[in-house]
């Protein structure tokens, strides 16, 4: 097999991948809407770790609309392999323009706080009395902002190298019929202010995004073998001074940390070494690994929509608040009680 059949294979490959990316971002939106709503309940709105799985709800949204936008630009709006469409409109090129701040910000934000919801339950365990303050509900929400504002401002600062430029007019093809004559529209690119100056802040902020990627992958197995360390003893030591209920709570909720904390194991890891492949290599020299590359982006986004679809099911299997706050949402308590009383006239009725 010659090098352009490989390659062509690798493309056509990954716009498969981004079919079923396009799904699953829309599976994983549907689903973090309600888990969102939940988790924003009176009940569960209780501790620093549910604030901060408000945090990432909220990241995972945004993140995923981005995807779902970018997806369905290119499939359904303005389809690339459709000359009859313009697919560089000034709408839809500033629209991306903000999409991608957003999702840039909120991606890592997510993986942050998902290192800091390790970090805080682990602080939590291993003094339960000297952390009082860690544990109120203002502690999350303060990392949240802060951590948003924080990545915000640094993605902020590495698009605002960019501009929409007016790149003249585009008139339909002739088989394009359903154009009126002498129909035109204006062409946009986003493009760098400063291709030089661009390229080298860009090596720049690859380096540090690399590092920090493959930093939070490192530490959040070593966060994880801790937990599972003082799960352990704080569920012996709940079981001598509290009731076993709240002593299997307790363990629950390390659990469930526990689980969310293996995902994003899963999730930064590739895509913190993929950034690393494409400082030391140049890809353009390698047409194969470049091709590769960008599937392997396509892939990890794709593990990134998975990781989001299992937050809402880890939470649901684990917190007997979320379970509870979930019926109280759909109402489901309610059901339940009417099928009681309805058994319970039955079975009168019978008797």
């Amino acid at each position: 097999m010659q090098e352009s059949d490989i390659r062509e294979f690798i493309d056509n490959f990954s716009y498969d991948f981004f079919k079923i990316q396009l799904v699953f971002a829309a599976l994983g939106f549907l689903i973090t809407i309600p888990h969102l709503t939940i988790l924003l309940q009176n009940a569960m709105r209780t501790s620093s770790t549910n604030s901060l799985l408000i945090g990432i709800a909220f990241s995972d949204i945004f993140v995923l609309l981005q995807i779902i936008f970018d997806r369905t630009r290119n499939f359904f709006i303005a389809p690339r392999d459709n000359d009859c469409v313009l697919n560089t409109t000034y709408t839809l090129e500033l629209l991306n323009y903000i999409g991608e701040i957003l999702r840039d910000t909120c991606e890592r934000s997510s993986f942050i706080f998902g290192s800091f919801l390790a970090l805080l339950r682990l602080l939590i365990l291993k003094s339960p009395n000297g952390f009082e303050n860690l544990c109120k509900p203002f502690t999350g929400y303060l990392i949240v902002v802060n951590l948003l504002i924080i990545n915000f401002l640094t993605t902020l600062y590495n698009y605002l190298k960019y501009k929409i430029v007016f790149a003249g007019y585009w008139t339909p093809p002739e088989e394009c019929t359903m154009y009126p004559a002498n129909y035109s529209e204006k062409i946009y690119y986003l493009i760098a202010k400063n291709e030089e100056e661009l390229m080298n802040f860009y090596n720049n902020y690859m380096v540090v995004n690399g590092i920090s990627r493959i930093l939070i992958a490192v530490i959040y197995p070593v966060l994880a073998i801790l937990l599972v360390l003082e799960i352990w003893k704080s569920a012996k030591a709940a079981l001598k001074m509290l009731s076993q209920k709240e002593a299997l709570e307790r363990l629950r909720t390390a659990r469930m940390i526990l689980l969310m904390t293996l995902t994003y194991v899963v999730v930064t890891g590739p895509i913190g070494i993929l950034n690393f492949i494409q400082l030391f290599i140049d890809l353009e020299m390698y047409p194969i690994l470049n091709s590769l590359e960008g599937s392997g982006h396509i892939f990890t986004s794709l593990i990134y929509c998975l990781n989001v679809i299992s937050h809402g099911f880890i939470n649901y299997a684990m917190s007997t608040n979320y379970r509870k706050a979930t019926k109280q949402v759909f109402c489901l308590k309610e059901k339940e009680e009417v099928q009681d009383r309805m058994f319970a006239k039955t079975v009168g009725a019978v008797n």
